[in-house]
């Protein structure tokens, strides 16, 4: 497309390392298990098997999970919340730099080239040059567009747990009789209340 085969070679590198390093540090974090089992009297060496298939196992259950996070696949083939904090971290930072790796599912290179902008303007700043790439520079609206795509995700996924949980906390503070159903505030989640007395239901 821009007739330059190492710029081509140089996104794809970066994109290469930041999937290379992300499976290996999950790999390394599952692998080693939970270090809480040892108190308990359990034997650690088996790694964390928690929300893993057997069939599976430890290496290609990170390496799924690199790889779903990493290009906005959405398949998985274990339960992400249930890997160790550093494991879950790789596909938790995946999701929030967009799921750019390799292009991403449906939305191409758009995703990486935003950091690259945003790099290639922030390399400019340090050497005082005027930043350019690909032979056009790069504006002050260049830049906020870059800075704006990448932060928007950021608060969109702040904003969608601080609303999740507002709205638990007005469903637990008002409450429902038993046996009524009625939707949530601020939602369109289904209320179901406990069947027990009471004003006590769950969040459904």
């Amino acid at each position: 497309m821009v007739k330059n085969q190492r710029h081509g070679w140089s996104v794809w590198a970066a994109m290469t390392i930041i999937f290379l390093v992300g499976v290996l540090i999950s790999w390394w974090a599952e692998a080693a298990g939970n270090p809480h089992f040892a108190a308990l009297g359990l034997d650690p060496a088996g790694g964390n098997m928690e929300g893993k298939e057997f069939r599976y196992g430890i290496f290609n259950s990170a390496l799924f999970a690199t790889i779903t996070t990493s290009a906005s696949c959405g398949a998985v083939n274990s339960m992400h919340d249930s890997f160790t904090p550093l494991g879950g971290l790789v596909p938790l930072l995946n999701i929030q730099l967009g799921e750019v790796v390799f292009g991403g599912v449906g939305a191409g290179l758009y995703g990486i080239l935003v950091f690259v902008v945003l790099a290639v303007f922030l390399a400019g700043l340090m050497v005082g040059r005027t930043p350019e790439y690909l032979g056009k520079k790069i504006e002050a609206y260049d830049v906020k567009v870059a800075a704006l795509a990448i932060l928007i995700l950021v608060y969109c996924y702040q904003t969608r747990n601080t609303k999740e949980n507002i709205e638990r906390l007005l469903y637990f503070r008002v409450g429902l009789p038993a046996g009524t159903k009625e939707r949530c505030p601020l939602s369109v989640e289904v209320c179901i209340p406990s069947k027990g007395e009471g004003t006590a239901p769950f969040y459904g």
